[in-house]
């Protein structure tokens, strides 16, 4: 945010965004300061220029690396652009978005269609490109003046590692360089970022319309696994501080069909009821591999066959792409014998790189900020079975409301002993998938050992009841492989 201080002076702030609306915010006020005499309109005016009321577009933020960095340099080649431009009579345009700036390099959108063809957005059409933006002959100077600008890049951090390289991270830094090099980074940030971007909004639509139109016996899963849990205390000896215990937790966002021996009410097809449930799974084993997401599979498999008692003939799982946890290998094997497992299909789609981030992180953080003596996961998961299961009272929603909340259930798992999570299991080392971080979608078979794979999930109303001869979005999908 800016607020101008004096003539072309102003004083830049990172914006904050109120997490209460102003009204909530003035009651706050007037409960902590009773005596202050202040009306609510005025109480607003005091604001600060960088506090800012949320608003829509706030809560949908990306923080992926493409999204951001394209942002930062988009901004300074404009504002080179500009200078360039300001004792020129050239009629050069200065696109005001990164928007604006894609769609010169992009052909038109097909009449009545909400994306650009495939071919565009992948770069394979010869009739656009990234050539296609133009540049000023000063933007493209490589012995031009120097020029501030920023990007992401890793540095090293000083720390190195037992193989005697230096740890590395990666961080926001400032160049000054010709123009050339700023614009040439710029053009191969616009070579990706349409397809990115694309993916990035198509796979989350695709899992917005499967819950919307979630078929009779079917479950939707979305898995993540949250940031460790430290168990410290508030005195603790310098012991404990140094070798401080932690507390594995798996989140599934799990949507089903209410059943009325549980729920009290009956899911149809004419009157569709869909039930929330936020599924923990809490362990004193930090490992996150694929042996602890088959554990948790085995734990929502138990829950529903003998707690929801709900029928479940197909489970959709959305996940990010962490190779360790969702996608390798060894992960894509073992959906392959998910019917010699659990009895059903199991179907797994992956959200596009950097962009997971949802409900299940909420919960993650929401169950981390109980106040409680929390040793170890057994202390965690009695604490909050016993004092967090049910959530604030909602109502049964149909397809045409969002879903709220229904349950909480907490599992606990040791890091040994019989209920350990089990690895090196027998038959469960597979071979070699090539192209596994393009594939997006892998739909399991009646064969044990063999799945279909593709690069974008289809969840059109034809694809969700089985029909995908006739499938409404084939002009943006791959064959099955």
């Amino acid at each position: 945010m800016r607020e101008r201080v004096d003539r072309k002076e102003y004083v830049k702030h990172a914006k904050h965004v109120l997490e209460k609306s102003q009204t909530e915010a003035f009651i706050d006020f007037k409960t902590e300061y009773p005596d202050v005499q202040i009306k609510q309109r005025k109480f607003e005016t005091l604001k600060l220029f960088l506090v800012k009321a949320a608003k829509e577009k706030d809560r949908r933020s990306c923080l992926c690396r493409k999204h951001v960095e394209i942002q930062v340099v988009f901004k300074d080649c404009m504002k080179f652009r500009k200078s360039a431009l300001q004792n020129s009579v050239r009629l050069v345009p200065v696109p005001g978005t990164v928007t604006e700036a894609v769609n010169v390099t992009l052909c038109p959108k097909p009449d009545g269609s909400p994306y650009h063809n495939l071919k565009c957005l992948q770069r394979q059409c010869p009739d656009c490109g990234v050539s296609k933006f133009a540049f000023l002959p000063e933007e493209l100077l490589k012995d031009g003046p120097a020029t501030k600008w920023r990007r992401y890049n890793y540095i090293g951090t000083g720390k190195f590692l037992s193989n005697g390289q230096e740890k590395k991270k990666i961080a926001l830094i400032t160049k000054e360089t010709p123009p050339h090099e700023l614009f040439s980074y710029f053009s191969s940030l616009l070579e990706d970022y349409p397809y990115h971007s694309f993916m990035a909004k198509w796979q989350r639509e695709q899992m917005d319309n499967l819950l919307e139109h979630l078929p009779l016996n079917e479950i939707a899963c979305v898995h993540d696994y949250s940031e460790s849990y430290c168990c410290r205390q508030q005195d603790e000896i310098q012991s404990e501080y140094f070798d401080v215990a932690q507390v594995s937790l798996h989140i599934s966002v799990l949507y089903r069909h209410a059943v009325a021996s549980v729920d009290g009410r009956e899911s149809t097809e004419d009157e569709p009821v869909t039930i929330k449930e936020h599924i923990f799974v809490i362990s004193d084993d930090v490992t996150q591999d694929y042996d602890s997401v088959h554990k948790a599979q085995e734990l929502i498999d138990k829950y529903l066959k003998e707690e929801s008692k709900a029928p479940v003939v197909k489970v959709h799982e959305f996940t990010d792409g962490c190779a360790a946890q969702y996608k390798s290998r060894h992960c894509v094997g073992d959906l392959s014998c998910c019917l010699a497992d659990f009895g059903y299909q199991i179907n797994r789609n992956y959200f596009e790189t950097s962009h997971a981030k949802g409900e299940q992180d909420a919960a993650g953080s929401n169950v981390k900020q109980k106040t409680a003596v929390i040793r170890n996961g057994k202390d965690m998961q009695g604490f909050l079975s016993s004092s967090f299961t049910s959530p604030a009272a909602t109502t049964f929603s149909s397809r045409t409301k969002p879903v709220g909340l229904q349950r909480r259930k907490f599992f606990y798992v040791p890091a040994t002993g019989n209920e350990a999570v089990v690895r090196n299991r027998p038959g469960c080392r597979f071979g070699e998938l090539k192209g596994i971080h393009k594939i997006h979608c892998v739909k399991t078979t009646a064969e044990q050992g063999k799945v279909f794979v593709c690069d974008r999930t289809c969840n059109c109303l034809n694809c969700i009841h089985g029909d995908e001869t006739n499938c409404s979005n084939k002009e943006w999908l791959d064959a099955w492989k």
